[in-house]
């Protein structure tokens, strides 16, 4: 049976690196009158009595809207537009006309007389007996009169086709006068509607202007006190730091191996491992291992941001950040070490 023997040697090193952090505040001493002009200055904007009663002229203003436009000459050019557009067309009836009627009259009466008279002249002529020539000269007369009466007719037309035509211009005169009311009512409507938007637009730039100008010196004084505030407060500065030390190990493992052939033999090995270790932070010491506890501080050793890293790469990365952030947040870490976890964890 043949044996052979072989022996491996393993070695690790290990080594943490050093640092330090610091944070710097203010911590300047600010007088009571900064702070007392300051907690004034942040205060809601509040409008000045400036501003007010430019608002209330503004709004004064929009209640006194002129309402609808109304005429008083309407009804009155409604009923005279509807008489005209109603009116019935030219008829002349003799028998409907009152000067014909009188002049009718007229001439009858006269008619009548002067036939009794042609029939007196011409009785006296045969002696005081009547006659049928006395009929008949009387009776001519009498138609004489009518048809007299008669000739009057076209006149009696002219005349009435004459008032008919004067009525309807009349009737036309008055519509174009109330027209005219009607337009100068509502010219004046118009003029005071131009009016009210005139001082509309004054009074909204009025106010417009006043609050701009107010808010930007609330804001100017607002920002003033605000960055005095500060000035005073970063006239001293405050430093806090910390620091941590290098840590290095090295582990060596060896392993003897024998192997025999033939038989039922098998092989056998040992092997032995060493660890060495250097540094402030030591293998043995309760340096900082905590385990499965994070330790999120400025002060942390080595061994326990080593752990923290550990145990933050087994946790879920956004779980993992967020509590990184909410340390550094708080104030419980600086930035270069935020900085570290987040190389180290290649985020």
């Amino acid at each position: 049976m043949a044996s052979t023997y072989s022996k491996t040697t393993t070695t690790q090193n290990t080594s943490t690196k050093g640092g330090s952090t610091s944070k710097t505040s203010a911590s300047g001493k600010v007088s009571g009158t900064t702070n007392q002009k300051r907690d004034e200055a942040l205060k809601d904007y509040k409008e000045s009595g400036q501003v007010q009663n430019a608002y209330n002229q503004l709004q004064n203003t929009l209640n006194n809207k002129p309402g609808s436009f109304t005429s008083s000459y309407q009804d009155q050019l409604d009923e005279i537009y509807n008489r005209i557009m109603n009116r019935e067309e030219f008829k002349f009836n003799m028998n409907e006309n009152s000067l014909y009627q009188q002049l009718k009259d007229q001439y009858s009466v006269l008619g009548k007389q002067a036939m009794q008279d042609t029939m007196g002249q011409a009785a006296a002529m045969t002696g005081g007996y009547g006659s049928s020539y006395a009929q008949t000269a009387g009776q001519q007369s009498y138609q004489n009169y009518l048809q007299e009466l008669n000739s009057q007719l076209p006149d009696l037309y002219s005349m009435e086709l004459q008032r008919y035509q004067q009525e309807g211009e009349n009737m036309q005169n008055q519509y174009a006068l109330s027209r005219d009311m009607y337009d100068t009512e509502y010219n004046q409507y118009r003029d005071s509607v131009s009016d009210w938007q005139a001082d509309r637009d004054y009074y909204s730039g009025l106010y417009q202007d006043e609050r701009n100008f107010d808010y930007g010196k609330y804001s100017d004084n607002r920002n003033f006190w605000n960055d005095e505030y500060w000035n005073e407060r970063n006239a001293e500065q405050t430093t806090e730091s910390s620091s941590w030390e290098n840590t290095s190990s090295t582990q060596t493992s060896t392993t003897n191996s024998s192997t025999s052939s033939g038989g039922s033999g098998g092989s056998s090995s040992r092997s032995k491992s060493s660890s060495k270790s250097g540094g402030s932070s030591g293998s043995s010491g309760s340096s900082g291992s905590t385990g499965n506890k994070l330790v999120l501080t400025n002060a942390a050793s080595n061994a326990a941001i080593q752990n923290n890293v550990k145990i933050l790469s087994q946790q879920p990365k956004a779980f993992a950040q967020a509590q990184v952030k909410n340390a550094y947040d708080n104030g419980n870490i600086s930035q270069s070490m935020l900085n570290y976890y987040y190389d180290q964890l290649g985020w």
